[in-house]
């Protein structure tokens, strides 16, 4: 996750150079970093992975019953054999 984060944060300085560039502005490109931004994302992010966690409990669950329905034995009736095909 941290190299996301400093991804997004280069990433986001090359941009913005080149946003500048475009403009013919001759301004210099400070570190474009807000605590209150990186706040915003990591409680994104953390709303998400829950969900998704969530999502998977549930579907895990899901699956659990579909696996112990699949692998009780059905009941075979004795007569199913025993009489002739009409």
């Amino acid at each position: 996750m941290a190299g996301g984060i400093l991804g997004g944060i280069v990433i986001s300085k090359l941009l913005a150079m080149m946003l500048l560039r475009l403009v013919d502005s001759s301004q210099s490109v400070g570190l474009l970093f807000s605590p209150v931004a990186i706040g915003e994302v990591a409680g994104v992010v953390l709303v998400l992975l829950l969900a998704l966690g969530g999502l998977r409990a549930i579907s895990a669950s899901g699956r659990d019953v579909l696996v112990k329905a699949q692998t009780t034995p059905e009941k075979k009736r004795w007569f199913s054999h025993s009489l002739p095909a009409w």
